[in-house]
Formats: structure tokens, C-alpha cells, sequence
């Protein structure tokens, strides 16, 4: 039941926030830990994790995360005013 609670809070905030980096780092990382048997899936926690990276190139937990699977990473800007999101 544990498991189930926890995939369904992590699904409730990514519909919450779908461009939260932090949520959909969160949902990768819990789909890569995951046993196939319990709903882990690999290919949807890079799916995640990607576009965590699309919105936050500098996220470091979805960099590493990206970097064990053997993934290539997205360029990170140059500069961290580039990196800021403007209003």
C-alpha cells in the first residue's frame, strides 16, 4: 500500500504543477527504483527526467540520475542569469 500511496501523491503533483522539475525528478527517480512487478518503468522515468531537464537544465539530481542511465544530458547555459526563468 505504501508504494501505491506514494506513486499516487507523486502523480497528483506533477497534474498539480506538470512543469515542476522537482516533481518530475521525483517521478523518474521513484519509476527507475521501482521493480517492473510494483509499476516501475524506465522509459517513462527518462521521459520525466528529460523534461525535467528542458525546464531546468542545471536540476543536479536529474542530471545524475540521467547520467547513470548512460543518457546524454542537455547543454546547461553558460551563465546562471541564463538559467533563471524570466516573468
Amino acid at each position: 500500500g505504501a508504494v501505491r500511496r506514494i506513486r499516487r501523491e507523486i502523480e497528483r503533483a506533477v497534474a498539480l504543477d506538470p512543469n515542476d522539475p522537482d516533481a518530475l525528478v521525483g517521478k523518474g527517480a521513484l519509476l527507475l527504483r521501482l521493480p517492473r512487478l510494483l509499476g516501475g518503468d524506465r522509459d517513462e522515468a527518462v521521459r520525466c527526467l528529460e523534461r525535467a531537464l528542458r525546464i531546468d537544465p542545471w536540476h543536479a539530481a536529474g542530471r545524475r540520475y540521467l547520467a547513470q542511465l548512460g543518457r546524454p544530458l542537455p547543454r546547461a547555459p553558460m551563465t546562471l542569469s541564463a538559467a533563471v526563468p524570466r516573468p
